[in-house]
Formats: structure tokens, C-alpha cells, sequence
């Protein structure tokens, strides 16, 4: 396997991955009362959850932050089908979002995940770190820079 398909397997896997953690969080699978309970504490006092609790009733508001929301999702799509082709702005713009999410967890507040959803969560940690470097040293850093891919 050529270090231009590894790369792109990472890409897929980071993904796959991340799509899994999301479903695990939502859909945890059978879980006593008591870790419902402390389930609900995710995000608890966080900035960010208090910022999506608080948007005003109107509906322009909640027009603005779902149009907001998904101009945002797309926009990390694109990066990661863009890193999986090796356009030149992905490779930036991925460490961007990555350095974005990072600080954003600073202020998130308690966070409390099941088993699984936090594995996948720190494989996809440790995959996006691979990318990273991966897309900054040879060979294939040499793929972002080249017109013919």
C-alpha cells in the first residue's frame, strides 16, 4: 500500500469514526437510571451549551443558526473530502478546525461519554494527529503541492 492510499485510509478512518462516536452518543444502547442521570450532565455549564440553549424563539434567529450550523458541517466535510483529493487548502484548513475544536473543548464543560463513544472520540483524536502530520512531511505533503494528483 503506497503512502498516498495510507493517507487516504486515515482520512476515510477519521470519518468513520467520528460519524460512529456521534451515533454512540445518541443512541448509547441500554443504560441504568443511574448513568442516565449522569449522561445528562454532558456539556453542563459548558459556553457552547448555553449558547445553543439560549437562541431566541423567533424564527428568523433559528433560521440564521441552522443555516449557520449547516454552512459549518459543510464546510468540514468539504476539508476532509478536500484532504482525501489533496486540494491545497485542506491541509490548512484541517489543522485550523482541529485547533478549533480543541480550544472550543476548553470551554465546553463537563463531559461524560459511554465507553464506546469515548474510544471513538480518542481514536479520531489520535487519527486527526496522525493526518496532520502525515499531510506536512514527504512524501506526502508533496501531493498538497503538486497540480496532478
Amino acid at each position: 500500500m503506497t503512502q498516498k492510499n495510507i493517507f487516504r485510509s486515515f482520512v476515510a478512518l477519521s470519518l468513520a469514526f467520528t460519524t460512529a462516536s456521534i451515533i454512540a452518543g445518541i443512541f448509547p444502547g441500554h443504560i441504568s437510571e443511574d448513568w442516565k442521570i449522569v449522561l445528562e450532565w454532558n456539556g453542563n455549564e459548558g459556553l457552547l451549551l448555553g449558547l445553543a440553549e439560549n437562541i431566541p424563539e423567533s424564527g428568523t434567529m433559528r433560521v440564521a443558526f441552522f443555516i449557520a450550523a449547516t454552512a459549518f458541517v459543510s464546510v468540514m466535510l468539504a476539508v476532509q473530502i478536500g484532504m482525501f483529493l489533496f486540494w491545497r487548502f485542506a491541509r490548512i484548513s484541517y489543522l485550523l478546525l482541529a485547533l478549533i475544536f480543541v480550544l472550543l473543548a476548553a470551554f465546553d464543560g463537563l463531559i461524560v461519554m459511554t465507553p464506546l463513544e469515548a474510544s471513538l472520540n480518542q481514536a479520531t483524536l489520535i487519527l486527526d494527529g496522525v493526518i496532520i502530520g502525515m499531510a506536512y512531511l514527504p512524501p506526502v505533503n508533496g501531493y498538497f503541492e503538486s497540480r496532478t494528483n
